[in-house]
């Protein structure tokens, strides 16, 4: 799984040349969730989409990935081009494609679809010692079969 992440993660990383998106550098908190329009009120398990026009915001990560596998489905790799999740710890913007994810962990998310992005894999294990409960470390494919179950 190491390789195949080192990977993706150098193509995206060539994609984006190592920038953040402007949007992915402001606080969403407040802003409306494309899926459910609820405000982000924690950006910690928030989504930043931005695309050619606009930028969707997502209050919990379970939205973006609905979202992403019914409005991106021919382009997914395109549309992650430019998205964020928020590390849980520092809420700094990382690409979700770089991102962990622990599912189902015992922390309540904004939509309950209990997951939570990391930065790197020792802060997602920090993450699963910490909280506990029933959690597991993805990536961002992991996830998106996770929560399509759902």
């Amino acid at each position: 799984m190491k390789a195949k992440r080192l990977s993706v993660i150098l193509v995206v990383m060539g994609l984006l040349l190592g920038a953040v998106g402007a949007a992915a550098q402001q606080d969403p908190t407040g802003k409306k969730c494309a899926i459910d329009g609820h405000p982000v009120k924690d950006k910690r398990f928030a989504v930043v989409v931005e695309r050619k026009k606009s930028v969707k915001y997502f209050d919990d990560i379970g939205c973006a990935v609905l979202w992403r596998a019914s409005k991106c489905m021919p382009t997914q790799v395109k549309c992650d081009a430019v998205t964020y999740a928020f590390d849980y710890y520092t809420g700094k913007p990382v690409h979700v494609r770089a991102a962990y994810y622990v599912y189902r962990s015992s922390v309540k998310t904004p939509q309950g679809y209990g997951i939570v992005a990391l930065k790197d894999e020792e802060s997602a294990k920090r993450f699963l010692k910490e909280f506990g409960g029933d959690g597991k470390i993805y990536d961002y494919e992991g996830i998106q079969s996770l929560v399509e179950l759902k």
